[in-house]
């Protein structure tokens, strides 16, 4: 294969990490070849994941001037429940953010994904491709797919959760005994709702961890999700209707959906935390839930997650880093370092949000201590939408 045929950076799956990551390359230099793998076709529509945090908000302001957000709503603030009783309501506004966004995944991907192959017509999107195989040659990567094969200098992971390229490399799993699986769906109201009043999004805290999580992506629409212990989703031997209807009975929900013509048919994210462990192993970097990602879905910052490693990674690289070897093992390695810090003391804090809803009461006994103020329920929630992020990356954009 000639030299006029490899990319510069080949990167596996096109969601928001990796379209993400895309955009920002061409953005960097408009001469490298990009060449985007995605095994489905790109953009199709996604019902988990369409919260976007305060932060992210604003890092996709920033990063993408050409990025039209116009047809997403606005969400002020969060409330939290436990057994149906609201404990906690906090704004994102108190600390002067943008506020969360309900967004459409597909729609930001696709607009990623565009403009970065505009920047470049040789840059390639290759829908409906999956990676079968990769091998590292001498100067590049030879990528065997089920529409050909290709050749490029670099290789970045951006392919979920359960990484094919990181369980080819043998990528150290994370080891989770007590796994969690998520349903999600779209649900209607039986009213249209937020007509006059803000919009915020909802947790409902059950017992032995079990949580639902709500937002509304429109007037008359809400994303549903419920986060379940494996054996206990096992337990209702596939019954989704039982499982759900049983749950929301315990919450304040029950009369606030539709179900009339509602087959009860649930998207499922298994498992909900990524399998792999680092964000780097050898040359390959792995950028948003590939590598490692959130560890669960409860303070829904997927997508900031996704966005900051691709952001971060971005900046690391040079023509002259793609070029060397070695320059590029630093660069990625740096990259590395950079987001562990970025994420450290917020991973720290999901897994204690994660023990005190598995010991039920803690919860309670916390946000109610939060929440005697409105300034200490505004700061809590501003803490889950990585409201104290901003700042520093407005020092580095």
């Amino acid at each position: 294969m000639s030299e006029e045929n490899i990319f510069d950076i080949a990167i596996i799956g096109s969601g928001m990490s990796g379209s993400y990551l895309a955009y920002q390359l061409s953005r960097k230099n408009k001469k490298w070849k990009i060449l985007i793998l995605e095994s489905k076709k790109a953009s199709s529509p996604k019902v988990c994941g369409e919260y976007l945090c305060p932060a992210g908000h604003f890092l996709l302001k920033e990063t993408v001037p050409e990025i039209d957000l116009s047809s997403f709503l606005p969400l002020r603030g969060m409330k939290v429940f436990f057994h149906a009783k609201k404990i906690l309501e906090g704004s994102f506004f108190h600390y002067q953010s943008l506020g969360g966004l309900s967004v459409k995944r597909g729609v930001i991907e696709n607009q990623l994904v565009s403009l970065a192959c505009k920047a470049n017509e040789k840059n390639l999107l290759m829908e409906n491709t999956k990676l079968t195989d990769f091998v590292k040659e001498e100067n590049s990567y030879l990528l065997i797919t089920e529409n050909g094969n290709f050749k490029s200098r670099r290789l970045v992971a951006a392919d979920g959760r359960v990484s094919f390229v990181g369980s080819k490399m043998n990528h150290k799993k994370i080891e989770n005994k007590k796994k969690k699986i998520a349903l999600h769906a779209h649900l209607k109201f039986k009213k249209e709702m937020f007509v006059n009043e803000d919009r915020f999004g909802e947790i409902h805290l059950l017992e032995e961890g079990i949580y639902i999580g709500l937002n509304p992506v429109s007037n008359k629409k809400v994303n549903f999700s419920v986060t379940i212990p494996v054996k206990k989703y096992l337990a209702y031997e596939n019954n989704e209707k039982k499982l759900v209807m049983d749950f929301i009975e315990k919450t304040s929900l029950e009369n606030r959906f539709d179900f009339t013509n509602f087959n009860f048919h649930f998207s499922k994210t298994y498992p909900i935390s990524s399998i792999n462990k680092k964000a780097v192993l050898g040359d390959v970097a792995f950028v948003g839930d590939a590598g490692g990602g959130i560890i669960d879905p409860l303070t829904g910052e997927g997508m900031f997650n996704a966005l900051t490693m691709s952001f971060f990674l971005a900046k690391e690289i040079s023509a002259e880093v793609i070029k060397d070897d070695v320059l590029w093992k630093k660069s990625i390695d740096s990259y590395n370092k950079k987001q562990l810090r970025f994420f450290f003391w917020k991973k720290k804090f999901d897994l204690f949000l994660q023990f005190g809803i598995k010991t039920s009461i803690l919860p309670f006994i916390i946000l109610k201590l939060i929440s005697l103020t409105e300034k200490g329920s505004d700061f809590f929630i501003s803490y889950i939408g990585n409201i104290k992020k901003i700042k520093y990356l407005k020092k580095i954009i």
